[in-house]
């Protein structure tokens, strides 16, 4: 998969994860990446400039948690009570973030610059929006932009955050950060009981009712689905019950409330609505739980319309909206680890070959302004926006996934 990244590179560093494979570290073994930014950095002719050298980090970094782990071949032992065994036996496994510390260099600086940042944000700041949508108080002032309170989208950062402190404290250890998350959970757990026991979101429920009769409505699902994201990663990474908890009641709403849709409205729904790894999270949720409605809430956003074709390699994703089917395509590939059924695999590895081929710059962006292009027209999509985050971070999810079950670079 390196062949993607940097083809004049890729031998080098094929070389030192089969090194890595025949001699895996020390479960407690410190890394330093500086090792891998090197060879990244020095191995190859051409010249990087400074987006491109961030998505090197980036990649270095991805790589490094994807050597082999432990003899056991599990999965991250993070991922706690899992209830529903993977089909697929992975042939390369990550180190558990608790086993990982970053000596110092540049990957450490840019690590301590995130923990100060998600030390300093505000809980109240961040739960402000939620509190008013459920009649609670909230005396200080809202956050901006997206999450102003008159945004359609607002809410959303409160999940990210959530995610972030999680992944932070399995890397540091920080307790303050699991302390700080833990009472946002709670707060959100406060304003679920104010909304009635399940529902729980910074906008109303009828945001999903306007959704349903066919209004046009900004990311709905989107935003809820990185508050429910934000909650698992509490649960498998700092081992909240309590956010496992409202995850659980979160997903009952969602159940029955998508049950009462008709299915010509759920698949208009699903084909022209942004709706981020809400498949993803719920095939996670059901490998914890292994209670059927997980399983079905999470097959209700596989959009076969989008992803049978990809079985038989058909490649068409043109003008298609990047970030709204790449996290489709994760959840694809959770349900494949979950279930061992080949389409599911297919499908994952068609389109991530698809993307990677035909519609990749040599910084590894994959589209332009988020949106998919044909092949023969990407000399004329060349702009300042060709290596959009959540895409690169989405790609690199998925590549994890083809990672795992592979070991191919």
């Amino acid at each position: 998969m390196l062949k993607w990244l940097f083809p004049k590179m890729a031998n080098e560093m094929h070389d030192l994860v089969l090194m890595w494979r025949k001699e895996p570290f020390n479960i407690r073994q410190v890394l330093s990446l500086d090792v891998i930014l090197f060879i990244f950095y020095n191995g190859g002719t051409m010249k990087i400039s400074a987006s491109c050298l961030k998505f090197v980090m980036l990649s270095c970094f991805f790589l490094s948690l994807c050597v082999q782990a432990d003899a056991s071949g599990g999965r991250n032992n993070s991922m706690r009570n899992r209830h529903v065994n993977e089909k697929v036996k992975f042939e390369i496994n990550p180190f558990s973030l608790e086993d990982v510390r970053l000596l110092d260099g540049p990957f450490k600086v840019l690590q301590e610059g995130n923990h100060h940042y998600l030390i300093k944000l505000e809980a109240d700041r961040m739960l402000y929006n939620h509190r008013t949508n459920a009649g609670l108080p909230s005396l200080t002032k809202p956050l901006g932009s997206c999450e102003a309170p008159s945004m359609d989208i607002r809410g959303q950062f409160t999940g990210h955050y959530l995610s972030a402190c999680a992944l932070m404290y399995a890397s540091t250890g920080d307790e303050s950060l699991k302390i700080k998350s833990a009472f946002i959970v709670s707060e959100l757990s406060r304003c679920q009981d104010a909304l009635g026991g399940e529902y729980l979101s910074a906008f109303p429920e009828s945001f999903f009712d306007r959704l349903e009769k066919g209004e046009r409505m900004w990311a709905s699902y989107y935003v809820v689905h990185k508050v429910m994201a934000g909650l698992y990663d509490q649960y498998s990474l700092c081992g909240n019950l309590q956010a496992l908890d409202v995850l659980k009641k979160m997903a009952s709403y969602f159940r029955k409330r998508i049950a009462k849709v008709p299915t010509s409205v759920w698949d208009n729904i699903v084909a022209s609505h942004e709706y981020g790894g809400f498949g993803e999270v719920m095939y996670n949720l059901y490998s914890a739980t292994g209670d059927p409605n997980h399983l079905w809430l999470a097959q209700k956003f596989d959009q076969p319309a989008f992803t049978d074709p990809l079985v038989s390699k058909h490649n068409d994703i043109a003008d298609m909206h990047a970030n709204t089917h790449i996290p489709v395509i994760s959840g694809i590939a959770s349900a494949y680890e979950i279930s061992g059924d080949k389409k599911y695999k297919d499908i994952s590895v068609n389109f991530w070959n698809c993307v990677v081929d035909k519609r990749s710059y040599v910084t590894g962006g994959s589209n332009s302004t988020e949106w998919f292009w044909k092949p023969e027209t990407m000399p004329r999509t060349l702009s300042p926006y060709t290596q959009e985050f959540c895409t690169s971070y989405n790609m690199l999810k998925l590549t994890r996934h083809l990672f795992h079950w592979t070991a191919d670079i």
